[in-house]
């Protein structure tokens, strides 16, 4: 059974929660006139997905070249990598990570398509870094 916005009760707050977490929730505010919570489903989920996979990949990737003689390329990431090691540099990572989702976020709730595209533009720039990663890969057990 399908249910849509309209046919929920301002007052069961449980549904509303389950079907927006099962939409795929992106915020949730009150209102300032009536008191109801309300929902803007996410329709960068997507993309805040794939951004968080490819940083992951990222540092996945740089544990593995490190350890083969290269370098962090992020000059704030290599000194902490260089002088605190792999947990600070993980953690530094992905606060990095979820500084720049919370920018997109409160842009794409300025601007949609400001933060619409900065978060692609974050997508593409990780892809990037990634299909460097592969050749450099490719090169190192050739």
């Amino acid at each position: 059974m399908t249910e849509t916005d309209a046919e929920i009760s301002p007052s069961d707050r449980r549904t509303r929660f389950r079907i927006a977490r099962s939409k795929g929730l992106s915020s949730i505010w009150r209102s300032k006139t009536d008191g109801h919570l309300r929902f803007r489903i996410g329709a960068l989920n997507q993309w805040y997905e794939a951004f968080v996979l490819l940083n992951f990949m990222d540092i996945v990737l740089t544990l593995f070249f490190v350890r083969h003689g290269g370098v962090e390329a992020n000059p704030v990431g290599r000194f902490i990598l260089e002088n605190y090691g792999w947990p600070p540099f993980v953690s530094f990572k992905f606060i990095e990570c979820i500084i720049f989702l919370i920018i997109v976020q409160f842009l794409y709730h300025r601007r949609r398509s400001a933060g619409r595209f900065l978060i692609m533009l974050g997508c593409a720039v990780y892809f990037i870094l990634m299909v460097w990663d592969v050749i450099l890969l490719l090169r190192l057990h050739h």
